[in-house]
């Protein structure tokens, strides 16, 4: 079969205003999305570098949505933090990159804890676990430029990048429109429903065992 690759991400031009940085990331965002999600491509065949911007344009929202407990709830992943991470380090930011890394370290480390800690005593008290990388990535941003200008500017030096004032604004449906299905767009889909079946039931099995350890050191 013949290599299916995206090479380049036509993007409305970014308006020059900081405060609307967010909106062209997101906009390139939604392309990803739409790639992956959707269109049945994998990272390796979208444009180098555009899926760890993704991971951490991703991470930044997460935390200004609830912090980094609801970055570990709703990306859960901790391979995503370890991309965004390396391209922490490309942009030099190496302040917010030690506090990923000790995050990431952290909830690799206290699993089972974090784990037992949301069944037993709820989200609440979970959410404390993480307020120190939450207060470091609040004292790292005052005196920091903002993210997504960061990102904003790293994007449009990007060889893969487009400006084209004839993309619409809103371009989710002309990402659906433009970005052709991948050849195995069926049988990546049909593998990653095996998988996550796999993963739900081993993840059932475990919470039953944790159960069961737990009647047995009360009894």
């Amino acid at each position: 079969m013949k290599h299916v690759q995206i090479e380049e991400i036509r993007v409305f031009p970014p308006s020059g205003a900081e405060s609307e940085a967010g909106y062209f990331c997101n906009n390139v965002e939604t392309a990803v999305r739409i790639a992956l999600d959707e269109k049945g491509y994998i990272r390796p065949e979208l444009p180098r570098g555009l899926c760890d911007f993704s991971d951490l344009f991703t991470y930044s929202g997460e935390w200004k949505n609830g912090g980094h407990e609801t970055c570990l709830n709703n990306i859960g992943d901790l391979d995503v933090f370890e991309r965004a991470s390396q391209l922490l380090a490309q942009l030099g930011l190496f302040e917010f990159k030690e506090n990923l890394d000790r995050f990431t370290s952290f909830c690799r480390d206290n699993e089972e804890r974090i784990d037992e800690i949301y069944e037993m005593e709820g989200e609440a008290a979970a959410r404390q676990l993480f307020y120190d990388f939450d207060d470091r990535f609040w004292e790292i941003r005052k005196k920091s430029p903002d993210l997504d200008v960061i990102l904003q500017n790293w994007l449009v030096d990007q060889p893969w990048i487009v400006l084209d004032p004839d993309v619409p604004k809103w371009p989710a449906q002309y990402y659906r429109e433009t970005i052709e299905d991948h050849p195995l767009k069926q049988a990546r889909k049909e593998a990653v429903r095996r998988e996550r079946m796999a993963e739900n039931l081993g993840t059932t099995l475990a919470f039953w065992q944790r159960v069961r350890d737990s009647l047995g050191r009360s009894a």
